[in-house]
């Protein structure tokens, strides 16, 4: 949740979100994704259970100068 308008203008975020199920890592079943860390072994990932999410951010560019005016974070 960095998102910013750096002093020149350019508008910056690190990590703009997800989409998928809001109860996973990254949309999968945690437990999957557990196993294959701890055994290093491949699996195949299976969606998660919850509400589908998706996160997002939404940048205004003034056209003639090339700059951020505003930025935005999207939920939902």
């Amino acid at each position: 949740a960095d998102e910013q308008i750096l002093p020149n203008g350019t508008g910056y975020v690190t990590d703009i979100g997800m989409c998928g199920e809001s109860g996973g890592v990254l949309g999968m079943d945690p437990a999957l994704v557990v196993e294959r860390m701890r055994t290093r072994l491949p699996v195949r990932f299976a969606k998660a259970s919850g509400t589908p999410v998706a996160n997002g951010v939404i940048f205004t560019v003034d056209p003639s100068s090339k700059k951020t005016t505003a930025v935005r974070r999207i939920n939902f």
